[in-house]
């Protein structure tokens, strides 16, 4: 079991994660690389809510196929190009990191 680390001397997470995690020697890694909110026919939605799906509902399947799944999730690193996209992003990625527990939760 990984150890995670939240220090009290740190600001407490703005969201569904850690500050620091340790993986232990001989544990599976799954690293993948950036996914974008456009469909697998090339079609980008013109909502935030829409492209956000699309990117988590691909990590969903990357994890999946590697018999994993969003509890196994350790880190994911967001980009949103404008402030007032940010909240429908992160409403999306709670929705889907939130749909099991983290067994790394704090």
């Amino acid at each position: 079991m990984p150890k995670t680390f939240n220090p009290p001397s740190v600001r407490r997470p703005f969201g569904h994660y850690n500050h620091g995690l340790l993986v232990p020697p001989g544990a599976t890694l799954l690293v993948t690389s950036g996914q974008l909110g456009i469909a697998a026919d090339d079609a980008v939605p013109e909502s935030v809510t829409a492209q956000a799906e699309l990117c988590f509902e691909a990590i969903h399947a990357i994890l999946a196929e590697a018999g994993m799944d969003f509890s196994d999730v350790i880190r994911i690193s967001g980009f949103v190009t404008r402030r007032e996209d940010f909240a429908p992003y992160m409403a999306v990625r709670d929705r889907y990191t939130r749909s099991t527990p983290n067994r790394f939760q704090r």
